[in-house]
């Protein structure tokens, strides 16, 4: 009953591989952790107090990102734009920049070639402070920070496969390995 099992070893033997190895930088392991930023935002002097909240937009950008052993260090801000109906009944529109601090706990065996952290707002309420008219907001945002890590890895590909015992073909396909982006992060003032 060996037989049949070394004939057939013997074969695999005979069919010729080459493979080529190349070095890629991919994706291993992604994590994603969910925070809040709770202030309470004051109107600065010059501004007329808060009748009603009209609208609100906030944007998460991140400013700075470290890689401390397994631990890496998020430093950001949310910016904020709120167009509010003033006690005179103007409408007023007043921006604000809140900081904050995240640290991701990341479970990778080795060092990365490179971390990408992309910032989403998932939830956000905002509400003026207890008296009729406010100088001041309560935000309240939910944001998570997905981030990426890319580690270098040898891939061996099969180029070319043929038999000189038996017919055999090979049929190839192209294989397209997209490199690693540079992150894009761009901020703008218009006055």
């Amino acid at each position: 009953t060996l037989e049949p099992v070394f004939s057939a070893k013997k074969q695999q033997e005979k069919l010729q591989q080459k493979f080529e190895t190349k070095t890629v930088d991919i994706i291993t392991y992604i994590k994603e952790k969910d925070f809040t930023v709770n202030d309470e935002l004051y109107l600065g002097p010059g501004k007329e107090e808060i009748r009603q909240i009209l609208s609100v937009c906030s944007t998460p950008l991140l400013s700075d990102s470290k890689l401390v052993g397994n631990k890496l260090m998020l430093k950001g801000s949310v910016q904020s734009r709120c167009i509010y109906l003033s006690v005179s009944g103007q409408v007023s529109v007043w921006d604000s920049e809140q900081p904050f601090s995240q640290v991701v706990e990341l479970s990778v065996a080795e060092e990365p070639v490179a971390t990408q952290v992309c910032l989403q707002l998932l939830g956000a309420e905002y509400e003026t402070g207890e008296a009729e008219f406010s100088r001041s907001i309560v935000q309240r945002l939910i944001l998570r920070a997905q981030v990426l890590v890319w580690q270098r890895r040898e891939i061996s590909f099969l180029v070319d496969a043929y038999s000189v015992c038996r017919q055999s073909s090979c049929e190839m396909a192209t294989l397209t390995l997209q490199q690693r982006q540079p992150p894009l992060q761009q901020r703008e003032t218009v006055r």
